[in-house]
Order: C-alpha cells, then sequence, then structure tokens
C-alpha cells in the first residue's frame, strides 16, 4: 500500500481473517503480521480458536481459551519433504496417516452426521493413527537432519502435538483451517490487482455459549 498521498514506496500490509465455520468472516487490515494484531483483535475471547502454527497467535484471547491447530498444515510440510526426496518413505507414510484421519470426518459428511455422531466416529478410530503418527514423526525427528524439510515437518508436528490433538477433546473443532483459506480465496484472487502481498488467516471458532452475539468475531 501506499501512504494517502501516494508518497513514497509501496509497503507490504497484511490482511488477518477471523470466522466461523458455516457463517461470515471479517477480515483486519494490518500493517505488521506481528502477534499484537490478532491480541488486539480477540480480547478476552474464551471459545475456541484454530490457526496454523504461527507463533504470533501464543499470547492472545482471554484464560478459557482453548487453540487448535490445523492438520493440514502440518500435513504439507511432509508432502514437501517428499517433492524434494522422493524416497522419503517415512514422511509419504505420515502423509498417508493424517490422510486417514481426514477420511474419518470425510465418512462423517457423506453420512450427515452431526458433530456428536462425528465425535464417536473419532473417539474409535483416531487414536490409534495419532499414536501411530506421533510414533513415526518421534522417529523421523531422529533420523532427519533438523534442518531437512522432513526434520522441520517433524519437529512442527511434535511441537504443537497437544494443538493438533485437542479435537478430541472439542467435537466441533474441524481437523484444518481449509474453509478459512476458501474465504480467502476472493481476496487472494485481487493480489494481482491490490498491492497485499501476504495475508494470513486465524479460524476462530466462536461458540455461542461463549461468545456474545456482540463480539468482534462473526
Amino acid at each position: 500500500m501506499q501512504t494517502h498521498d501516494k508518497r513514497g514506496r509501496n509497503h507490504q500490509a497484511y490482511m488477518w481473517q477471523y470466522g466461523s465455520p458455516g457463517k461470515g468472516v471479517v477480515f483486519d487490515f494490518r500493517m505488521g503480521r506481528e502477534g499484537e494484531g490478532p491480541k488486539q483483535f480477540l480480547g478476552n475471547f474464551n471459545g475456541l480458536l484454530q490457526t496454523d502454527g504461527y507463533s504470533g497467535y501464543n499470547h492472545v484471547g482471554g484464560p478459557k481459551m482453548v487453540h487448535a491447530c490445523c492438520l493440514a498444515h502440518a500435513r504439507r510440510k511432509y508432502v514437501d519433504a517428499v517433492k524434494v526426496n522422493a524416497k522419503d518413505q517415512e514422511s509419504a507414510g505420515i502423509v498417508a496417516l493424517v490422510d486417514k484421519l481426514f477420511a474419518i470426518d470425510r465418512e462423517a459428511r457423506e453420512q450427515d452426521l452431526d458433530h456428536a455422531q462425528r465425535d464417536l466416529l473419532r473417539q474409535e478410530r483416531a487414536p490409534e493413527l495419532l499414536e501411530q503418527l506421533r510414533a513415526a514423526a518421534l522417529a523421523l525427528k531422529k533420523k532427519a537432519l533438523p534442518k531437512s524439510l522432513a526434520g522441520q515437518a517433524a519437529n512442527y508436528t511434535l511441537s504443537l502435538w497437544s494443538k493438533l490433538t485437542v479435537f478430541l477433546k472439542h467435537p466441533e473443532l474441524e481437523l484444518s483451517t481449509n474453509p478459512a483459506e476458501n474465504a480467502m480465496r476472493s481476496i487472494a484472487l485481487g493480489r494481482n490487482y491490490v498491492q497485499f502481498s501476504i495475508m494470513r488467516s486465524v479460524w476462530g471458532m466462536c461458540l455461542l455459549h461463549l461468545l456474545a452475539p456482540t463480539k468482534r468475531c462473526a
């Protein structure tokens, strides 16, 4: 963006997205990517907040807020590792395990199950898959170089493990922030015409019994 009088160079800016599944979204324009932006926006929010692994979210929200992370972001890091090393069977195996977790939710959607019914499927099938996933990530971390894509993927998964698995305690949580990214497409399509170089998204799940309708989360 430029200053109001069009002087000077363009500056990198950020568009932060906040929304609730099945509801509207709010876009918050910020000049930086520091955690102060979401901290100010969320205030004392005490609902469920689902994000990627960006550290800027670590000190936001109220004392009772539950922070969940996105399994799709973790999966992509292993996909990237396989792209640079097609022989990386360990990373490929972890991708397959994550895909099995997503298959549980896909089956729930196909059967039109509600959150409680979906949770029954998750509780039946997900714990064993998660145990295998964590064991595979630990083994990969020991084997791979720390700065390799595979090593970084394993470290990302393990460092966020409690946030990646909190969906077992909160049936309403999705496994990923993909709905938020889909909502971002309309703005992303305009990046060739508008000087926003980076956009970040947050999928803040605003539970009605935790967040009053007048609060700042659609």
